[in-house]
């Protein structure tokens, strides 16, 4: 049994927002910000080189915290609220999640025949959806008003994967008059899927007092990769085991274009933008057979 996952993402450069993946600007070495937008290989140097560079992001609607709270020693629990506040609007809750490192990365300048690179990298996504709000209200609230009551839950997902992938970059400027810049780029991939790992809840009810569960009902399934045992003592072992992989290779690719308007201007560009279509293509990995689905049924 295979669980697949399909990666597809629309980046726009002017990005108002992306669930679980970081966009950096466009002011960055070549070598690292061709992984988002394949165009940007394209620039003006012989060769760009880069060693390693991290990225990593968190987002959800539950919870928003303030600078002061975020830096600050606070153990007085009163104190720490009034930084730390629980977003009580009615809306379904989600969080998100994700770790990139970009390892080693060459592009070089082939002359008219345009730009060419290869880079490495690794990403793990983290992703739940649709908490409903009554649910994620019911646990450690102050609030009475969510107390003594039954909330209902559907469909809840909660899923992490990690993957690796080696790309093969060629980018070219297809136009350029009276300062107008228009470059175009693609990105083949080599896609390896690591581990994965989710919880399906069909169906929850919670009712909670103060400090007591009143009820808690519902059904779930937990799927992970075969090989999420020897990733977890990997830890203690060998580093090897890091290598063991979950299902077979898969191809993927990214396409990009990037368009400038430097205008008088000698150096830098007075407006610009792109847009790229990135991580088309899908990661199998094999379910392990530790797979199952569960009824939990507690009342007081």
């Amino acid at each position: 049994m295979r669980k697949s996952v399909q990666l597809t993402s629309v980046l726009v450069a002017l990005s108002m927002g992306a669930f679980a993946q970081q966009f950096n600007g466009g002011v960055l070495n070549n070598a690292t910000s061709k992984v988002y937008q394949p165009a940007s290989i394209v620039g003006n140097y012989n060769l760009s080189v880069n060693a390693i560079s991290v990225s990593g992001g968190l987002w959800n609607n539950g919870y928003t915290f303030t600078k002061d709270f975020l830096f600050s020693s606070v153990s007085n629990s009163k104190e720490a609220s009034k930084g730390f506040f629980k977003n009580q609007k009615s809306v379904s809750k989600s969080a998100s999640a994700n770790l990139d490192i970009v390892g080693p990365s060459v592009s070089y300048n082939l002359g008219d025949a345009g730009y060419a690179g290869v880079y490495t990298r690794f990403r793990e996504v983290v992703n739940l959806d649709r908490l409903n709000n009554g649910v994620f209200q019911s646990f450690n609230n102050l609030n009475s008003k969510f107390w003594n009551h039954t909330f209902s839950q559907q469909n809840l997902n909660i899923s992490m994967h990690s993957f690796n992938e080696i790309g093969f970059n060629y980018g070219k400027e297809i136009y350029n008059e009276n300062g107008h810049h228009l470059a175009a780029g693609i990105t083949a991939k080599v896609l390896s899927g690591i581990s994965a790992a989710s919880v399906q809840v069909g169906s929850l009810n919670v009712n909670m007092s103060a400090d007591t569960v009143n009820k808690l009902d519902g059904n779930f399934s937990v799927a992970y990769s075969d090989n999420a045992g020897s990733l977890t003592k990997a830890a203690v072992t060998t580093a090897s085991q890091m290598l063991n992989f979950s299902g077979p290779k898969s191809v993927g690719a990214d396409l990009g274009i990037s368009y400038e308007y430097s205008g008088k201007r000698q150096k830098g560009y007075a407006v610009k933008a792109s847009l790229a279509i990135t991580d088309l293509g899908s990661i199998t990995y094999k379910t392990s057979s530790n797979s199952k689905s569960f009824k939990v049924a507690a009342e007081k």
